[in-house]
């Protein structure tokens, strides 16, 4: 399809473009006047940790465990529930995206970020994250050495008895030789259990003496435990935002452009996937039909205006109706009786009065007939004034002809043949028609659209015909089907398209 076609939908739903314009504004508006600063505060801590779980306990017989994942263990479950009793507005959710946990590469300084839209809050809550951490892995650390306090206690006590035990039944197995005494012979089995008591003796005092150790580097280590985690520096209220939030009228102006831009893409898939006839060129590419010319379909108060010969605003929408009424009456033969069947192929386009007048103006003497007898509209447009003077060869009167306010222009109304039925009128008609082509120059008959029967009775006795086409309401299915059907019906059809 030709740019120009798109332009025109867009134009077509312009009521679209200022629908999505007014709601990108409102939608705009809120979100520009929402707009809040955010603020980061930060704070640092110095992990030493690792270090000394790795070089504090030589002896290894204590194994200090640290915190295997930091930002898990700085944002736990019963820190973010804490925060939140204080802070109702913040959610979990945001708590997690506000909070930021990093480690540097050297795993020896973990920086806590918090970013909000209270300076003060973002403050708050990174120096409690920040403290809740020291003084929780601390306390951790404690911990597992009062464990390791009561444990070697526990052992060394038990270590000493049991040593004693072993060096009495030493005493019992070799008893004190006497002075100038050969030393006490042992049997085989006393040596064996002798030698496996002194081995074991040698044991528990090794154990005895690690453990020992052991509760030396606790002592030592225990003024240390509160440098394992130190912070650096507390966070302070931050004076300056992030970035600064855009203007209302910036976010307007951008909201604006990004409903614009929707609708006219809104509208160009609508005009892909339309099946209607959408510009000049898709009927002579698509359909094979030349239109006679492309005329905008004027409004109501446009025909009322130009009816009553008063002038209208923009007058160049009437310029292409002019020229189609020139071109029609270029057609017309010097011959009487020049007929022209105005219909359409889906719904009735009220142009007959508009095309009778301008072809009254142009000196023809012009009678235009309403065939419509089923739905008769014309007589809303044209004003009959009096019975007109014409007579047939005979003498008889055609009293059922109407003069109007427009010179030249003759005018039939639906009721005026005087049917009892529909059929019966339109029988009258066809009757008397070869009379009327005798008196008038030009004959427009204002008919049903083309699917009607009385329209097929009609074409059946005229040559010619006027079919309006309606841009963006005559789908290409039903144009297809009104030119089989004017080829059938051996009809000489003018195809006029109806911006």
């Amino acid at each position: 399809m030709e740019t120009r076609a798109y332009i025109e939908g867009i134009r077509y739903r312009w009521w679209l473009l200022l629908l999505m314009t007014l709601i990108a504004l409102v939608i705009g508006t809120e979100i520009g006047i929402n707009q809040t600063a955010q603020y980061t505060a930060s704070t640092s801590i110095l992990l030493n940790d690792s270090f000394l779980a790795n070089n504090a306990f030589p002896s290894n017989t204590i194994q200090i465990s640290t915190a295997s994942s930091y930002p898990g263990v700085a944002v736990s479950p019963a820190v973010i529930g804490r925060i939140s009793q204080s802070y109702p507005r913040l959610t979990q959710q945001q708590l997690d995206k506000e909070i930021l946990i990093s480690i540097d590469s050297s795993s020896q300084v973990m920086m806590v970020n918090v970013t909000d839209v209270s300076p003060s809050a973002a403050a708050d809550i990174a120096n409690y994250v920040a403290r809740h951490f020291v003084s929780t892995q601390i306390a951790h650390l404690h911990k597992q050495l009062d464990y390791y306090t009561q444990w070697l206690q526990q052992q060394t006590l038990t270590l000493n008895t049991e040593v004693n035990t072993l060096n009495q039944q030493i005493d019992t197995l070799a008893p004190q030789r006497q002075l100038h005494t050969p030393p006490p012979t042992l049997t085989p089995q006393q040596k064996l259990t002798y030698t496996q008591t002194l081995t074991h003796i040698n044991l528990d005092q090794r154990k005895l003496y690690s453990y020992q150790q052991s509760q030396t580097e606790i002592q030592q280590v225990t003024p240390l435990i509160n440098a394992a985690y130190i912070i650096l520096q507390p966070a302070t209220i931050p004076q300056v935002p992030n970035s600064y939030p855009l203007s209302t009228l910036t976010v307007q102006a951008i909201a604006l452009l990004v409903g614009l831009l929707l609708a006219i893409c809104t509208s160009i898939a609508l005009d892909f996937f339309s099946p209607f006839i959408r510009h000049q060129g898709e009927l002579v590419r698509l359909i094979g039909i030349t239109p006679l010319a492309e005329v905008p379909q004027l409004t109501p108060y446009e025909q009322s205006r130009l009816l009553q010969s008063r002038t209208i605003p923009f007058m160049r929408r009437i310029k292409p109706v002019r020229l189609l009424c020139a071109s029609i009456s270029a057609m017309l033969t010097k011959q009487q009786g020049n007929t022209f069947l105005l219909t359409s192929p889906y719904k009735k386009r009220k142009m007959a009065a508009i095309v009778a007048m301008f072809l009254a103006r142009k000196g023809l003497r012009t009678l235009l007939i309403d065939a419509d007898f089923a739905q008769p509209t014309l007589h809303q447009q044209i004003t009959a004034t009096e019975p007109a003077e014409f007579h047939l060869a005979d003498g008889q009167p055609l009293s059922f002809i109407s003069t109007t306010p427009q010179s030249d222009l003759f005018f039939i109304s639906a009721s005026a043949l005087f049917g009892s039925t529909p059929t019966h009128s339109q029988e009258i008609l066809l009757g008397v028609l070869p009379a009327l082509q005798t008196l008038f120059d030009v004959i427009i008959i204002d008919a049903p659209t083309l699917d009607h029967a009385a329209s097929h009775q009609l074409a059946a006795k005229i040559s010619q015909s006027l079919i309006f086409i309606k841009k963006r309401r005559d789908s290409m299915k039903t144009l297809h089907l009104t030119r089989t059907t004017c080829e059938q019906m051996k009809l000489e059809a003018h195809y006029i398209l109806l911006a």
